[in-house]
């Protein structure tokens, strides 16, 4: 089972990346303000859709998973972060474009926090700050997944 490889950078402004829930589509959206096209993708079984522009700096992800199929959970600790960066998404994550890890979400009764794991973690995970309410869970070069704040 492959792994999705990435670098971290120091963080910049237009990269930082914001979630809002939609509703209406049911989709976890969490995107960069700064428009620009986004010519790379990368998925996790067509259910987590990364969208990387020109630099493969993440610029945008969708979570396909409804909110009423997250698994409740009676305490998530939320994350915080004294490293902040950009996520780039390795030449080769980009060349085999499609993963197949397992992906587990887990949302707090307010559905307020939310963690997305997928693949098969160590417990040297640690948090990049990708915003005040995004946060990459990373071993060293792997992704392994988001802590979310909506609110």
């Amino acid at each position: 089972m492959q792994n999705i490889q990435i670098e971290i950078l120091p963080q910049t402004e237009e990269n930082k990346l914001y979630p809002q829930y939609d509703h209406d589509a049911q989709i976890l959206e969490v995107s960069s303000k700064s428009q620009r096209p986004w010519p790379y993708g990368v998925d996790i079984d067509g259910v987590i859709i990364f969208d990387l522009d020109a630099n493969r700096v993440l610029a945008n992800f969708d979570l396909l998973i409804p909110k009423r199929l997250w698994r409740e959970v009676p305490e998530i600790k939320p994350q915080s972060s004294m490293r902040r960066g950009d996520l780039v998404f390795s030449t080769n994550s980009i060349r085999q474009k499609s993963f197949h890890l397992p992906i587990k979400v887990t949302t707090d009764s307010m559905g307020s926090l939310i963690v997305i794991h997928f693949g098969e973690a160590s417990s040297k995970i640690s948090a990049i700050s990708l915003s005040e309410r995004c946060f990459a869970l990373v071993d060293e070069n792997v992704l392994f997944g988001f802590f979310i704040r909506l609110q």
